[in-house]
């Protein structure tokens, strides 16, 4: 998961020092190998500490290397965009949808 996370940061470096351009296949690499370093990771580590893996890190994975080839064309910024819309969509969807300790009480009295 460290690994990951400064793979990312390498990532990070790339695309800030030239936003615009497109990203080379060495970049794009970096770009896409943090978070699918860190979400094996991840996986990884839930399986060993807790005996099973939330359906949303292999999937990250799935989707983060599916979208790498199509993307290739794009600026870096484009790129780095896309990463971290995918990370916050991994981050935020199975909390959608979930209601907060004690609203089933306040939502009968409505």
């Amino acid at each position: 998961m460290v690994s990951g996370v400064v793979l990312m940061a390498a990532g990070a470096d790339l695309e800030v020092a030239q936003p615009a351009a497109e990203a080379p296949n060495f970049g794009l690499f970096v770009l896409f190998g943090g978070p699918v370093l860190f979400l094996i990771g991840r996986a990884l580590y839930a399986a060993t500490l807790y005996g099973f893996v939330r359906w949303r890190l292999p999937i990250g994975v799935v989707l983060l290397v599916a979208i790498a080839p199509g993307i290739r064309d794009q600026p870096s910024i484009a790129v780095f965009g896309t990463i971290i819309g995918v990370m916050l969509l991994l981050a935020f969807v199975p909390g959608l949808g979930q209601r907060a300790p004690g609203t089933d009480q306040v939502m009968a009295r409505i």
